[in-house]
C-alpha cells in the first residue's frame, strides 16, 4: 500500500468514497509534515516518518476518542510540536476525548488534566 492508501484505510472501511478518503488522507499527510509522500511506500521511511503515519491513520476518520502512548517520542521538537497541535485540534475541535501516556512535559502541556503516576498512585498535577 502506499502512504495515502494506508492512512486512507480506516475511511475506506466505512465509506465507498475513494476520492474523498484519498484527499482526506493527503491533507492529514500534509498536516504531519509528509507533504507530496502520498504515493511512497512505508519501507523508504525513517521511525519518525512511520510514527508520522500512524497518527495520521489514527486521526484521519476524526475519532471520537484519541489514545496516545508517547505520540512524539520520536520526533523532532517541531515536528512534536506539530503532531501535539494535531491532537489538541482533535480532542477540542472535533469533540473528542484524549488520553496521553507521555513522558514529556512539553506534551503535558497541552493537556487539560495532568495525572503523574508515583509511588502513591496517580496524583493531578495542579497548574497544569
Amino acid at each position: 500500500m502506499t502512504l495515502r492508501q494506508n492512512v486512507a484505510l480506516p475511511l475506506a472501511l466505512v465509506s465507498p468514497d475513494n476520492v474523498a478518503a484519498s484527499t482526506r488522507a493527503e491533507e492529514m499527510l500534509d498536516a504531519v509534515g509528509l507533504d507530496g509522500r502520498g504515493d511512497g511506500y512505508a519501507r523508504d521511511l525513517s521511525g519518525g516518518e512511520l510514527q508520522r503515519v500512524a497518527i495520521a491513520r489514527a486521526l484521519v476518520h476524526r475519532p471520537a476518542l484519541i489514545l496516545a502512548d508517547e505520540p512524539t517520542g520520536n520526533l523532532d521538537p517541531e515536528t512534536a510540536a506539530r503532531v501535539l497541535s494535531l491532537f489538541a485540534d482533535a480532542v477540542r475541535g472535533n469533540g473528542a476525548a484524549g488520553v496521553m501516556v507521555t513522558h514529556s512535559d512539553a506534551s503535558a502541556a497541552i493537556a487539560d488534566r495532568v495525572l503523574t503516576l508515583g509511588a502513591e498512585g496517580l496524583v493531578e498535577r495542579r497548574g497544569a
